[in-house]
């Protein structure tokens, strides 16, 4: 399948790729600090879930949210199986900072009482959007569907509906 040559679709593509290696490496940062940072950073966070409320298995809890992030961080950087990561980041972001008290309390580099809510959004329109509409045209997705590898019972995973029949036409 090719695209059409116009200079705008084509900074376009490019320009997903971009915000997409982005929050790939911005991930990265969050979920090597839960599973490879050594056991400091690992019971410094089991005590921070811990003060979430969560009083039991705080272990279990450190783990799975590194395991999301770094599914994430695969997903929406790399570009495989973009949909689903869009949902599991916006669902991760959205139980994280609503439960965590981020969004209330302040991001990483903000404190009371000013918030921190901006960067939060906009990692929820981020996610939301790939969630929506998949990967760009630089991503292991469409490598993988352009080469006809990717199972079929998998797209929705990775395409819209009409991306699916561009590469899919109904006969």
């Amino acid at each position: 399948m090719h695209y059409k040559d116009d200079a705008w679709f084509g900074n376009l593509q490019w320009q997903v790729a971009f915000i997409q290696i982005y929050f790939g490496f911005n991930w990265t940062g969050h979920f090597t600090e839960k599973l490879f940072a050594g056991t400091a950073s690992f019971h410094h966070l089991e005590q921070v879930f811990f003060n979430y409320g969560l009083t039991s298995n705080t272990t279990t809890f450190v783990i799975i949210g590194g395991l999301v992030e770094l599914s994430i961080a695969i997903g929406i950087g790399m570009g495989l199986f973009t949909r689903l990561a869009g949902f599991g980041g916006l669902a991760y972001v959205m139980v994280a900072n609503f439960f965590g008290g981020h969004f209330f309390n302040g991001y990483t580099w903000n404190s009371k009482p000013n918030g921190g809510w901006e960067y939060i959004l906009l990692m929820v329109v981020f996610f939301g959007s790939f969630m929506l509409s998949g990967s760009g045209k630089f991503s292991i997705d469409r490598w993988l569907i352009s080469r006809d590898l990717m199972p079929k019972f998998l797209l929705p995973l990775c395409l819209t509906k009409a991306g699916r029949e561009l590469y899919y036409p109904k006969k």
